[in-house]
This record gives structure tokens, C-alpha cells and sequence, in this order.
């Protein structure tokens, strides 16, 4: 079994115990740590790589020397000095030969190299999240906590939506950096946004709409007493003068009513041989297409009738 192989076999203390001894058993006095007079750490921890330059033969020791944990990082934006006393001390407590490791230099200046989140870029974040998972919606505002965040500069984020209400969204924005995830809970208000239809042009009182006098538009805070379809405007008559570019409520408009109720109208019976006309009596409103019922004035009966024109309808059925 090789020697590497043996020391998976060992606890933590023993192995690097043995792989100092083995370093210097095959290489001698090849151990060069140079400090660095300033380092900029993104980490929660200062190890020595990030504070020296590493020189040793062997890599499977370097790589050992260069995870070793010196102190703690100082908080964002601030500094801390690591004396070459420290790190003396810290390598002793892996009970390494210090006569074969060299160390220039006698300190270093550490600063934390974390930034505060910006919080216009959070909102950009959300607003675009918004846009892609949540239709039909405006933006009233985005409430972010009070909280600071400071990040390194390479994090991911991530947006997840706990929970919505016909007013507000709650999310959480999710950073991650160094194999840890912080959560900042977010609440945004929102309104519905809809079609509504609304005067293409100044529409006068009487006049029947047509589909030029229409078109639709979306808006925020619609109320049900505005008109979301084309279809329930054009063809109905304007009750009030209506102003252009101005939404259109349900009664503003009333129904133009080709046969009214009590009218005497033409009742047509036709099929591929024959076609009888007599009169009926409309016993409902009824607009262009609408199904209506008429009393056969010959006979009694009541019938079935389709609109199709102004006191005029066609026979469908008993």
C-alpha cells in the first residue's frame, strides 16, 4: 500500500504529523512562506494562502500549508493586521519542525473585500422576476428590509415567491457565496392590470357604436363596472356623450333593441321549398341574433324567434 494511501487510514493530528515528517525526510529544507504586505480576503476565514506565497517541493504539503485556518476575517470593509508572530504560532500547533520552514516578512494587512448589496439592483432583480413569472400585473412599490447585506464580489442570487395576496407578493431574494445562502424577505404591492375598452374618439349621445369608435387598452385598477370586451360595446347605443380616450362604463351604453317588447313584428317561416310570412306580437326586447319569444297572433302560440332585423324575425321552433 502506498504511503498517501496509509495516511487516509489516520486521524487529522497523526497524518499531518507524518506528512511534515515525510516532507522533510524527502526534501529537506525546501519551505519558503513570503508575506504578503496586503490581501484582500471574500471568505469568512484567513487562510495562508490568501496572506503568503507558498514554495515547497512537495505539493501535497503545500496544499496542506495553504488551508490553514490563521484567524478569522475582519467585518466588511474593515482591516486586520496578521503578524508573523501569529502565524509561528499557528503552524506550531500542528507540531511542524520550524527550523525547515522559512518565513519572510512580518506582516500583513487584510481587508475584507465584501460590499454592500445595492439595493437598486435588488429591485431591478425582482421587477424582471415579476415580469416573467407573474402576468398581468403593475408594480406599486418593492418594501425591502432594513437589513444590510454585505456580498464578495462573485455571488449568485436566486427569487423565490412564498406567498401572494389580490394586493401584495412576498418573496424571498436568496444570495449565496462560500457555500452559505442569506434570505432577504421582500414584500411587493401590486395592482391587476386588464383590457378595458375605451372612446377611440368623442362619441355622442344616440349614436350606435361602431368598432372604430373602440379599441382596447390595458390598465390598472380596473372596476367591474368598466367594459372588457369589444363585442358588449360595438352595437349599442350611447347614452351619454362620451370623451375620448375615456374608459367606457357598462351604463354608459343601452341596448339598441331591433324588436321591443308588444312590437307587431314580420314572422318569417322558411325552408328549401317554402317561405310564409304572418305577424306575431314580440313578447320581449330583442337585439340583432338575440333568441326571442313571439305570440303568433293567428293561432295563439307562443314561438321561437331569431332577430334579424328591425321588427322582423325568423321562425326557429315552438
Amino acid at each position: 500500500m502506498k504511503c498517501l494511501e496509509l495516511l487516509e487510514l489516520l486521524n487529522h493530528k497523526t497524518k499531518v504529523i507524518l506528512l511534515s515528517l515525510l516532507f522533510l525526510f524527502f526534501n529537506g529544507f525546501a519551505v519558503n512562506i513570503k508575506l504578503k504586505q496586503f490581501s484582500k480576503v471574500e471568505t469568512q476565514n484567513i487562510y495562508l494562502k490568501d496572506i503568503s506565497y507558498i514554495q515547497a517541493k512537495n505539493q501535497d504539503f503545500k496544499q496542506f500549508l495553504q488551508n490553514i485556518v490563521i484567524d478569522k476575517s475582519p467585518p466588511p470593509q474593515k482591516t486586520k493586521l496578521i503578524t508573523k508572530k501569529q502565524i509561528i504560532e499557528k503552524l506550531k500547533n500542528y507540531h511542524l519542525d520550524l527550523s525547515s520552514i522559512r518565513i519572510t516578512g512580518n506582516k500583513t494587512l487584510v481587508l475584507s473585500d465584501f460590499r454592500e448589496l445595492p439595493l437598486d439592483k435588488v429591485k431591478k432583480d425582482i421587477t424582471s422576476f415579476l415580469k416573467k413569472h407573474v402576468q398581468n400585473i403593475k408594480i406599486q412599490s418593492i418594501n425591502i428590509t432594513s437589513r444590510k447585506l454585505f456580498v464578495p464580489s462573485k455571488y449568485k442570487t436566486n427569487i423565490h415567491i412564498r406567498s401572494k395576496t389580490g394586493n401584495y407578493i412576498y418573496l424571498d431574494y436568496i444570495v449565496s457565496f462560500n457555500q452559505k445562502s442569506i434570505k432577504l424577505p421582500i414584500s411587493v404591492q401590486y395592482s391587476t392590470v386588464k383590457t378595458v375598452v375605451i372612446a377611440n374618439k368623442y362619441i355622442p349621445k344616440g349614436k350606435k357604436i361602431s368598432q372604430e369608435d373602440i379599441k382596447l387598452i390595458k390598465m390598472s385598477n380596473v372596476r367591474d363596472e368598466f367594459i372588457e370586451n369589444i363585442k358588449q360595446a360595438v352595437g349599442k347605443i350611447a347614452k351619454v356623450n362620451i370623451k375620448a380616450n375615456s374608459p367606457i362604463k357598462k351604463y354608459y351604453l343601452k341596448p339598441d333593441f331591433l324588436v321591443k317588447k308588444n312590437d307587431k313584428v314580420k314572422v318569417i317561416y322558411s325552408n328549401k321549398v317554402i317561405r310564409v310570412e304572418l305577424i306575431g306580437q314580440a313578447l320581449e326586447n330583442g337585439e340583432k341574433g338575440q333568441i326571442i319569444k313571439v305570440k303568433n297572433i293567428s293561432s295563439g302560440k307562443k314561438i321561437k324567434c331569431k332577430v334579424i332585423d328591425r321588427k322582423t324575425v325568423l321562425f326557429i321552433g315552438n
